[in-house]
């Protein structure tokens, strides 16, 4: 329920228009997915507070050749049809969330290129 960190507290109002209105007035927003990234962005944009940080974090790579007995997968994002199939049930309820999450990554490359001057 990321949108709601983006709105009013407890707003009943709160849409994805509102959510993302109000995340581009926010200089810049990171994604977990991409914790070096971020980390390397964060560093160019306030080197007072997180200068260096992004030599310290090791994100470790994870190891896909290591089996899931339960689910009879490898550890590279495979999940049970049953699990996929719940997963999917649940997806209409967060159709915003995924539209939301979405937008903000989008912004989050746009700042990427521009703050790490990999579009020239």
């Amino acid at each position: 329920m990321q949108m709601a960190y983006f709105c009013e507290p407890r707003d009943p109002s709160c849409s994805v228009d509102v959510a993302l209105k109000n995340a581009e007035n926010y200089l810049f927003i990171g994604i977990t997915e991409e914790m070096e990234l971020t980390l390397k962005v964060l560093e160019k944009l306030s080197p007072w507070a997180f200068g260096g940080q992004s030599k310290v974090l090791t994100v470790s790579k994870r190891s896909t050749n290591i089996l899931n007995p339960v689910t009879n997968t490898t550890l590279n994002g495979a999940i049970s049809t049953r699990s996929r199939n719940q997963i999917k049930e649940r997806a209409k309820n967060y159709m915003d969330e995924i539209q939301f999450y979405n937008e903000v990554k989008r912004m989050f490359w746009r700042k990427v290129v521009v703050e790490l001057e990999l579009g020239a």
